[in-house]
């Protein structure tokens, strides 16, 4: 576009805020299909003198404008533009129950394996769970200029008015140190990957007198903190318990962004979402993508949860289903410490001050920690899986579990079995950064209709890429590269005990 054009074009956006000024809302714009251009949505941005942040890793813009002025920059430079919106947040024994302690006690006591990250309503600074440089690798939230993120405000106190996060990140890694001598069990309340790290992205904001809810925008700038903070925090899995029902759409920018996510090889965990009793179709849409897990709830015993949302049988949406099912009743976990949370009560008498440091939550949101921790576990068993690689041995090696593949997947978690096949599993990371063994990326993995997921590779028996994982009767096949196919995986099971299931 010529500069003439361009002045001209921007003299037309300017004529509608002048003769009314309507109230700005926040837009997002971006350009999966490759069609748009950045500069010059960039460029007249700038000459309207209009609030906006360049998400430089994602390929993403957020800007403040009126709803005209909006859909005339998109006009100007293409691409596609969503207004921001909220999402709502998906919300002892469950440990043992899923065998991450066997795992914890195998692979040792020392520290070891990559960071995960929570997507959600942060870590409350406070609580004894979490120490610096320990478990906590990073607890961080937006910097905001008229409600906008346009960065991240790393060194400031992080308070979780919800609740949420803290919960969910206590079942991630949390040390279980609050009890102290009062832990009778030593240990009652540890993380399913309490011997890794944790990072806290507050993705979220809070009014008055309003329920706490995920900002797109929010989850977008924790997107792109993960990708410019991967190689030095070791970033490998991102864990999100929020999200709305609603049509699958692979280019909407949560979708495009996790994909990014993906692509840079991190394996990215959605929950399913809480709206089960109101029938199929009620899947979190930002978890059915096949380059995510999507992760319905369970009871210790692998039984589905009413409430857990449910998928189709829509041959025409592949996708629509979760892939696993992990606890997600009465789980107990952290809750703030801080005084401004929701879940911070006065202490009850005769109560030692850190039993209320923890408190009990159902929902898919604690499912999808469950699995974010485990697939942490597999990661430092084995460094060398990608992201294709742990999603498929997540799902291979579920249990048998009550529920169609549209209210459960592939079944039930079984983070001991997962271990099992990980040692076993000829490692595919780094063909996976290079390009050359993708397989649930959409066109990157020459599957234009997403078809393709891990559940269909592991579970479906259908024919996988190059080292894709595929259920022969009970036996896992790995194939390589070079077209060979290895027993190695389930011989390495079999040894060590555990029993590869079809679910």
């Amino acid at each position: 576009m010529s500069r003439g054009l361009l002045a001209f074009a921007v003299a037309l956006l300017v004529i509608p805020a002048a003769q009314a000024s309507p109230a700005p809302s926040t837009w997002i714009w971006s350009d999966a299909a490759g069609e748009g251009d950045l500069q010059v949505l960039l460029d007249a941005l700038d000459r309207l003198g209009a609030l906006h942040h360049h998400l430089d890793a994602l390929g993403i813009v957020t800007f403040r404008a009126d709803a005209a002025t909006a859909r005339a920059l998109q006009n100007l430079a293409g691409g596609r533009i969503d207004r921001d919106h909220a999402v709502t947040l998906h919300l002892d024994e469950s440990v043992p129950a899923i065998g991450a302690d066997d795992v914890k006690r195998a692979l040792g006591p020392q520290p070891r394996g990559p960071t995960v990250l929570v997507v959600d309503t942060g870590i409350d600074s406070l609580h004894p769970d979490f120490t610096a440089g320990r478990n906590l690798a990073a607890n961080v939230q937006p910097a905001r200029v008229d409600g906008l993120p346009v960065g991240t405000l790393a060194n400031a106190p992080v308070v979780d008015e919800a609740g949420h996060g803290t919960h969910v990140s206590g079942i991630v890694a949390g040390s279980g140190a609050s009890l102290g001598q009062q832990d009778e069990l030593h240990g009652r309340y540890t993380g399913a990957y309490s011997i890794g790290r944790v990072a806290s992205y507050k993705a979220s904001s809070i009014e008055a007198g309003q329920e706490a809810k995920v900002e797109v925008t929010g989850a977008l700038e924790a997107f792109e903190w993960a990708l410019d903070n991967q190689a030095g925090l070791d970033l490998a899995i991102v864990t999100n318990s929020w999200g709305e029902m609603g049509s699958f759409d692979p280019d909407e920018p949560v979708a495009y962004a996790t994909k990014r996510l993906y692509l840079a090889g991190m394996t990215v965990v959605f929950s399913a979402g809480n709206n089960g009793q109101d029938g199929p179709g009620t899947l979190n849409r930002y978890c059915v993508a096949p380059w995510v897990l999507c992760v319905a709830a369970s009871d210790l015993n692998g039984t589905r949860q009413a409430f857990s949302s449910i998928g189709t049988d829509d041959p025409g949406k592949p996708w629509d289903h979760p892939d696993l099912s992990a606890p997600g009743l009465a789980i107990t976990s952290t809750r703030p410490a801080a005084p401004s949370s929701s879940l911070s009560i006065l202490q009850p008498p005769g109560v030692h001050l850190s039993r209320t440091l923890y408190a009990d939550r159902s929902g898919t949101s604690l499912a999808a920690p469950h699995v974010a921790a485990t697939a942490a576990l597999v990661l430092a068993a084995n460094p060398d899986l990608s992201p294709d690689q742990i999603m498929e041995t997540l799902v291979a090696t579920a249990r048998p579990s009550s529920g169609s593949l549209a209210e459960v997947g592939a079944g039930s978690l079984d983070a001991q079995a997962a271990y099992g096949v990980a040692l076993a599993t000829v490692g595919e990371r780094a063909a996976f950064l290079a390009g050359d063994a993708v397989r649930y990326a959409g066109a990157a993995s020459g599957d234009a209709a997403h078809a393709r997921d891990a559940v269909s590779v592991a579970v479906q028996g259908q024919a996988p890429g190059p080292g894709g994982l595929v259920l022969a009767g009970e036996r896992l096949w790995v194939a390589t590269p070079a077209g060979i196919v290895l027993l190695v995986v389930a011989l390495g099971a079999a040894l060590s005990g555990t029993r590869l299931r079809r679910a």
